[in-house]
């Protein structure tokens, strides 16, 4: 039997929450105490000719997973502000290779490439087209599987 407030429907027939507004500081600090899972997600970078891009995660221990993502600063290529671009690792343009390794350790997380704009190169969000980015900020992220 499912739990309603005002008809509307907090826990379903399958014991599952529904509807939730808002959480309690008290519910929100056991939830994350019992959350096997930490993410870092560095700071914003604007910068566009660094060959590199470094954040300090602040953990004791290697990140089990490190990724890059773009966010975008100027809406473009079906792209608007705000929207998240998950970055791959290795691209070939014109036919030469460019590599990009995302990495992690102890300390510090991020992103190495061998040509500046490297990460900059996305395909169109409505067309697929080969596309690059002129408004947009980079930020490196991990996860610590505990």
């Amino acid at each position: 039997m499912a739990i309603k407030v005002a008809s509307t429907t907090v826990i379903n027939d399958s014991q599952q929450l529904q509807n939730i507004a808002s959480l309690d500081s008290t519910t929100t600090s056991t939830i994350s105490a019992a959350s096997p899972v930490t993410i870092v997600r560095g700071s914003t970078s604007t910068a566009t000719t660094s060959l590199t891009h470094v954040a300090n995660h602040g953990q004791s221990s290697r990140p089990d997973f490190v990724w890059a993502e773009v966010i975008i600063t100027s809406a473009q290529h079906g792209y608007a502000i705000g929207d998240c671009i998950k970055i791959g690792n290795v691209y070939e343009r014109d036919e030469d290779d460019v590599h990009m390794a995302i990495w992690g350790n102890a300390t510090q997380m991020g992103l190495s490439t061998t040509i500046y704009n490297t990460y900059m190169y996305v395909a169109n969000r409505s067309t697929g087209a080969q596309s690059l980015l002129t408004g947009q900020s980079i930020r490196i992220c991990g996860v610590w599987y505990d």
